[in-house]
Protein backbone atom coordinates (compact mmCIF):
# COMPACT_ATOMS: atom_id res chain seq x y z
CA UNK A 1 0.00 0.00 0.00
CA UNK A 2 1.65 3.42 -0.66
CA UNK A 3 1.42 6.26 1.92
CA UNK A 4 2.42 9.62 2.11
CA UNK A 5 5.04 10.64 5.41
CA UNK A 6 6.59 13.97 6.95
CA UNK A 7 10.02 12.87 7.83
CA UNK A 8 11.15 11.75 11.18
CA UNK A 9 14.74 10.80 12.79
CA UNK A 10 13.61 7.20 12.61
CA UNK A 11 13.46 7.56 8.42
CA UNK A 12 16.46 8.46 8.51
CA UNK A 13 18.44 5.21 7.08
CA UNK A 14 16.06 4.93 4.65
CA UNK A 15 16.62 8.08 3.08
CA UNK A 16 20.05 8.06 3.01
CA UNK A 17 19.91 4.60 1.21
CA UNK A 18 17.34 6.41 -1.56
CA UNK A 19 19.99 9.37 -1.71
CA UNK A 20 23.09 7.39 -2.29
CA UNK A 21 21.11 4.64 -4.75
CA UNK A 22 20.01 7.92 -6.64
CA UNK A 23 22.95 10.63 -6.27
CA UNK A 24 26.69 10.33 -6.98
CA UNK A 25 27.52 12.37 -3.52
CA UNK A 26 29.65 10.06 -1.16
CA UNK A 27 28.37 9.00 2.26
CA UNK A 28 30.36 11.81 4.30
CA UNK A 29 28.48 14.65 2.34
CA UNK A 30 24.78 12.39 3.47
CA UNK A 31 25.83 12.86 6.82
CA UNK A 32 26.90 16.17 6.88
CA UNK A 33 23.32 17.19 5.07
CA UNK A 34 21.69 15.23 7.60
CA UNK A 35 23.61 16.45 10.74
CA UNK A 36 23.20 19.88 9.78
CA UNK A 37 20.21 20.66 7.28
CA UNK A 38 17.83 18.03 7.42
CA UNK A 39 14.35 19.04 9.51
CA UNK A 40 11.94 16.35 9.45
CA UNK A 41 8.80 18.95 8.99
CA UNK A 42 10.24 20.39 5.80
CA UNK A 43 10.52 16.01 4.23
CA UNK A 44 7.70 14.07 2.22
CA UNK A 45 8.31 10.45 1.81
CA UNK A 46 6.56 7.96 -0.07
CA UNK A 47 6.53 4.22 0.85
CA UNK A 48 5.11 1.39 -1.12
CA UNK A 49 4.91 -0.77 2.36
CA UNK A 50 7.90 -1.10 4.49
CA UNK A 51 10.25 0.41 0.97
CA UNK A 52 10.97 3.97 0.95
CA UNK A 53 10.51 4.59 -3.22
CA UNK A 54 10.10 8.42 -3.34
CA UNK A 55 10.88 11.50 -1.29
CA UNK A 56 11.85 15.38 -1.58
CA UNK A 57 13.27 18.15 1.14
CA UNK A 58 12.82 22.08 0.87
CA UNK A 59 14.40 24.90 2.49
CA UNK A 60 13.14 28.60 3.10
CA UNK A 61 14.41 30.88 1.46
CA UNK A 62 13.49 34.62 0.65
CA UNK A 63 13.60 36.09 -2.63
CA UNK A 64 13.24 40.47 -2.81
CA UNK A 65 12.17 41.41 -5.78
CA UNK A 66 11.05 45.03 -6.56
CA UNK A 67 11.19 46.42 -2.77
CA UNK A 68 9.10 43.28 -1.82
CA UNK A 69 10.22 40.31 0.22
CA UNK A 70 8.62 36.57 -0.67
CA UNK A 71 8.89 33.84 1.09
CA UNK A 72 9.12 30.55 -0.94
CA UNK A 73 10.94 27.40 -0.62
CA UNK A 74 14.15 25.63 -2.34
CA UNK A 75 12.94 22.59 -3.40
CA UNK A 76 15.80 19.96 -2.48
CA UNK A 77 17.34 15.82 -2.42
CA UNK A 78 14.67 15.07 -4.75
CA UNK A 79 14.68 11.14 -5.13
CA UNK A 80 13.02 8.01 -6.86
CA UNK A 81 13.94 4.83 -6.49
CA UNK A 82 15.25 3.02 -9.65
CA UNK A 83 12.65 0.52 -10.50
CA UNK A 84 10.31 2.98 -9.11
CA UNK A 85 10.22 5.67 -12.27
CA UNK A 86 7.42 7.01 -13.95
CA UNK A 87 5.15 5.62 -11.59
CA UNK A 88 3.28 9.20 -10.47
CA UNK A 89 5.39 9.07 -7.10
CA UNK A 90 6.80 13.18 -7.54
CA UNK A 91 3.62 14.09 -9.15
CA UNK A 92 1.86 12.68 -5.71
CA UNK A 93 4.65 14.58 -3.33
CA UNK A 94 4.92 17.53 -5.14
CA UNK A 95 1.38 17.98 -5.14
CA UNK A 96 1.14 16.92 -1.62
CA UNK A 97 4.12 19.78 -1.53
CA UNK A 98 2.75 23.02 -3.26
CA UNK A 99 -0.68 22.51 -1.37
CA UNK A 100 1.01 22.61 2.29
CA UNK A 101 3.36 25.55 0.51
CA UNK A 102 0.45 27.66 -0.58
CA UNK A 103 -1.70 27.15 3.13
CA UNK A 104 1.43 28.88 4.72
CA UNK A 105 2.01 31.50 2.18
CA UNK A 106 4.45 30.65 0.49
CA UNK A 107 4.74 32.19 -2.68
CA UNK A 108 7.69 30.67 -5.27
CA UNK A 109 9.49 27.13 -4.99
CA UNK A 110 12.59 26.67 -6.72
CA UNK A 111 15.33 24.52 -7.85
CA UNK A 112 18.63 23.79 -9.30
CA UNK A 113 18.24 20.41 -12.22
CA UNK A 114 20.79 17.94 -11.91
CA UNK A 115 20.78 17.68 -14.94
CA UNK A 116 19.75 19.21 -18.24
CA UNK A 117 17.28 16.78 -19.20
CA UNK A 118 15.46 17.49 -16.18
CA UNK A 119 14.93 21.12 -16.67
CA UNK A 120 12.13 19.72 -19.74
CA UNK A 121 11.15 17.24 -16.61
CA UNK A 122 10.12 20.18 -14.28
CA UNK A 123 8.57 22.51 -16.87
CA UNK A 124 5.78 19.92 -17.05
CA UNK A 125 4.97 21.22 -13.34
CA UNK A 126 4.69 24.78 -14.76
CA UNK A 127 8.91 25.21 -13.62
CA UNK A 128 10.76 28.47 -15.54
CA UNK A 129 14.08 29.16 -16.12
CA UNK A 130 14.76 32.22 -13.81
CA UNK A 131 17.58 32.05 -12.16
CA UNK A 132 21.80 32.26 -13.96
CA UNK A 133 24.29 30.36 -12.07
CA UNK A 134 27.90 31.72 -12.56
CA UNK A 135 31.72 31.82 -12.05
CA UNK A 136 34.08 34.54 -11.22
CA UNK A 137 37.33 35.27 -11.80
CA UNK A 138 40.17 38.10 -10.39
CA UNK A 139 43.42 39.39 -11.68
CA UNK A 140 44.90 39.65 -7.97
CA UNK A 141 44.92 37.90 -4.93
CA UNK A 142 45.74 40.97 -2.64
CA UNK A 143 43.31 40.84 0.26
CA UNK A 144 42.79 40.04 3.66
CA UNK A 145 40.73 36.96 3.93
CA UNK A 146 37.56 37.10 6.42
CA UNK A 147 35.93 34.41 8.01
CA UNK A 148 32.14 33.02 7.22
CA UNK A 149 30.68 35.14 10.19
CA UNK A 150 31.90 38.52 8.56
CA UNK A 151 31.23 37.43 5.17
CA UNK A 152 27.59 36.39 6.13
CA UNK A 153 27.48 40.38 7.56
CA UNK A 154 28.14 41.67 4.76
CA UNK A 155 26.13 39.62 2.30
CA UNK A 156 23.40 40.38 4.63
CA UNK A 157 23.72 43.79 4.37
CA UNK A 158 23.84 43.68 0.46
CA UNK A 159 20.52 41.78 0.79
CA UNK A 160 19.50 45.11 2.43
CA UNK A 161 20.97 47.82 0.29
CA UNK A 162 19.38 45.85 -2.73
CA UNK A 163 16.88 48.15 -4.31
CA UNK A 164 16.38 46.88 -7.84
CA UNK A 165 16.40 43.19 -9.81
CA UNK A 166 16.18 40.41 -7.27
CA UNK A 167 17.97 39.02 -4.63
CA UNK A 168 17.83 35.37 -3.73
CA UNK A 169 18.70 34.45 0.41
CA UNK A 170 19.19 31.48 2.31
CA UNK A 171 18.94 31.61 6.41
CA UNK A 172 22.21 32.40 8.19
CA UNK A 173 22.53 28.73 9.36
CA UNK A 174 22.31 27.37 5.49
CA UNK A 175 24.79 30.64 4.32
CA UNK A 176 27.31 29.55 7.29
CA UNK A 177 27.04 25.65 6.13
CA UNK A 178 26.72 25.57 2.56
CA UNK A 179 29.96 27.60 3.24
CA UNK A 180 31.41 25.75 5.62
CA UNK A 181 34.38 24.83 3.42
CA UNK A 182 35.06 27.99 1.28
CA UNK A 183 37.72 30.95 1.82
CA UNK A 184 36.55 34.53 2.00
CA UNK A 185 38.67 37.66 0.46
CA UNK A 186 37.79 40.73 2.02
CA UNK A 187 37.52 44.37 0.06
CA UNK A 188 35.69 46.86 1.39
CA UNK A 189 32.43 46.27 2.87
CA UNK A 190 32.24 43.02 0.37
CA UNK A 191 33.99 39.81 -0.44
CA UNK A 192 34.64 37.56 -2.92
CA UNK A 193 34.04 33.55 -1.93
CA UNK A 194 36.13 30.35 -3.13
CA UNK A 195 34.78 26.85 -3.12
CA UNK A 196 37.26 23.76 -3.35
CA UNK A 197 36.64 22.33 -6.36
CA UNK A 198 39.16 19.27 -7.07
CA UNK A 199 42.74 20.65 -6.29
CA UNK A 200 42.10 24.09 -6.51
CA UNK A 201 39.62 26.99 -5.71
CA UNK A 202 36.98 28.24 -7.54
CA UNK A 203 35.57 31.69 -7.25
CA UNK A 204 31.65 32.18 -7.15
CA UNK A 205 30.34 34.51 -5.21
CA UNK A 206 30.69 38.37 -4.84
CA UNK A 207 29.28 40.13 -2.32
CA UNK A 208 30.04 44.09 -2.99
CA UNK A 209 27.02 46.24 -0.83
CA UNK A 210 29.16 49.31 -1.15
CA UNK A 211 29.61 49.11 -4.99
CA UNK A 212 33.48 49.30 -4.77
CA UNK A 213 34.66 45.71 -5.22
CA UNK A 214 37.86 45.35 -7.52
CA UNK A 215 37.79 44.51 -11.40
CA UNK A 216 36.44 40.99 -11.94
CA UNK A 217 35.16 38.81 -14.88
CA UNK A 218 31.84 37.15 -15.01
CA UNK A 219 31.31 33.81 -16.41
CA UNK A 220 28.06 31.95 -16.96
CA UNK A 221 27.40 28.21 -16.09
CA UNK A 222 25.76 26.83 -18.41
CA UNK A 223 22.51 25.42 -15.97
CA UNK A 224 20.43 27.55 -13.91
CA UNK A 225 17.71 27.47 -11.51
CA UNK A 226 14.11 26.81 -11.83
CA UNK A 227 11.11 28.93 -10.49
CA UNK A 228 7.87 27.93 -9.91
CA UNK A 229 5.42 30.76 -9.08
CA UNK A 230 2.72 30.19 -6.35
CA UNK A 231 0.79 33.54 -6.20
CA UNK A 232 1.12 35.57 -9.49
CA UNK A 233 3.74 37.26 -7.80
CA UNK A 234 6.48 37.70 -10.21
CA UNK A 235 6.04 38.76 -13.84
CA UNK A 236 6.12 36.19 -16.64
CA UNK A 237 9.16 37.84 -18.08
CA UNK A 238 10.86 37.47 -14.65
CA UNK A 239 13.26 34.92 -15.60
CA UNK A 240 14.30 36.36 -18.90
CA UNK A 241 14.41 40.20 -17.37
CA UNK A 242 15.63 39.77 -13.80
CA UNK A 243 17.76 36.64 -14.55
CA UNK A 244 19.18 37.03 -10.29
CA UNK A 245 21.87 35.26 -9.81
CA UNK A 246 22.06 31.80 -7.49
CA UNK A 247 24.34 31.94 -4.56
CA UNK A 248 26.56 29.68 -3.34
CA UNK A 249 23.79 27.41 -1.75
CA UNK A 250 22.12 26.77 -4.73
CA UNK A 251 25.04 26.08 -6.98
Amino acid sequence: MIKTFKGSKKRIPDMKELWLETFPEDTEFVNVFFEKFYKPSKTLLRYDGDRLVSMLYFMDVKLKYRRHVYKGAYLYGVATALTERHAGHFSSLHEELVDYLKSRKYKFIVTVPATDSLFSFYRRYGYESAFRRTEYSISTLDFDEITVEEAWTRHLAEYKKSRKGAFLLESREAFEESRAESRFLGFEGGYFAFCKRGGKYVMYEVCDPEGKAPSYELTHYERSGMLLDLSDSFDEDFGERERPILNFLLN
